[in-house]
């Protein structure tokens, strides 16, 4: 039997050698990029900004990269869900229930999570 962690009831996530309390069902995980905005113009009477770079954060963690591959593919020919073995280019995000803000870094980072099942 694995050991399934839920998303959805995840309360704390222990990284870079702290704990994070976690508003429940606020955990995500995709890519892990940072997008720097570099040139604003007006538009509409608004400043928008219309010049950017994304980079890519999985560089910081290449040997990660290399060991895990990519997606392992669906679980079964009728199911939603679906493997993947994470990566330095996976980012995992969360709402922080002491602050409010959202806090995102490398799921590499990531030694262990608190759950509350219902």
């Amino acid at each position: 039997m694995s050991l399934s962690i839920d998303s959805r009831y995840i309360t704390g996530i222990y990284a870079l050698g702290q704990w994070f309390e976690v508003e429940m069902d606020t955990v995500d995980v995709d890519a892990f990029e940072f997008t720097n905005w570099e040139e604003r113009s007006p538009h509409d009477g608004n400043t928008s900004v219309v010049r950017h770079t994304d980079y890519i954060m999985g560089t910081l963690y290449p040997k990660e990269d290399a060991l895990h591959g990519p997606s392992c593919g669906p679980h079964g020919p009728s199911s939603r869900g679906s493997w993947a073995n994470p990566s330095g280019s996976h980012g995992i995000s969360f709402i922080d229930a002491a602050t409010g803000e959202r806090v995102s870094f490398s799921l590499m980072e990531v030694r262990a999570f608190r759950e509350e099942r219902p």
